[in-house]
């Protein structure tokens, strides 16, 4: 059967207006700053061509944005968190919806979704654990999404961190994930959430 209209729709197929009025009516659902059709499953690789277009080359989407694209977030972040290889920098597109980064990325730290790169799980969730200020149980639980989302866990995570001692950040790395370890947080069970947070040290 041939599809009548694309996966994911933007301004350069209708106009702004028309593409807000047909959520509105229920008919599509927003991926970022693009539309797709109601029934069209939210997938990663719908998030990942959402965002695609919208990525300077050479950029890479990491911490919020990756956890967006994963599925760890429902939501996307306002303004993309992007990294650049130290080793292949480039020039940043100044944009008030990006956040830019240098940072060292080693192969593994980076996967391809169709045109987008974008940090892996297991990467996504060290720098969360290194970068965020302040680091709260809501990070913990990010954290925890998208090293469960990966298929690996708290120990395979800290065993990554202290392969990198000279990466900044570290000590704050593994302090935090024993933290967590120690705390038994979990994203089952989270009724009521509270019961799992009192008292949770994660600075």
């Amino acid at each position: 059967m041939t599809r009548l209209l694309p996966r994911l729709l933007d301004q350069v197929d209708l106009p702004p207006a028309e593409l807000r009025a047909a959520r509105i009516d229920g008919q599509l659902f927003a991926v970022d700053e693009a539309f797709a059709v109601l029934g069209e499953p939210d997938s990663v690789e719908l998030r990942a061509a959402a965002l695609a277009p919208l990525v300077p080359d050479r950029m890479i989407v990491e911490r919020s944005s990756a956890l967006w694209v994963y599925g760890a977030r429902a939501e996307a972040p306002f303004r993309h968190q992007l990294c650049m290889d130290m080793a292949n920098r480039t020039t940043p597109h100044h944009s008030l919806r990006f956040e830019y980064r240098e940072c060292r990325l080693e192969r593994d730290d980076v996967l391809q979704l169709g045109a987008l790169k974008i940090t892996s799980h297991l990467r996504t969730a060290i720098d969360l654990l290194r970068t965020r200020e302040p680091f709260a149980a809501a990070d913990a639980l990010d954290v925890l999404a998208v090293l469960q989302l990966g298929g690996s866990g708290v120990s395979e995570c800290a065993r990554c961190i202290r392969t990198q001692p000279r990466y900044p950040g570290v000590r704050r790395a593994l302090a935090r994930l024993a933290s967590i370890d120690r705390s038994g947080l979990s994203l089952s069970g989270l009724n009521p959430l509270g019961s799992q947070l009192a008292g949770l040290s994660l600075h």
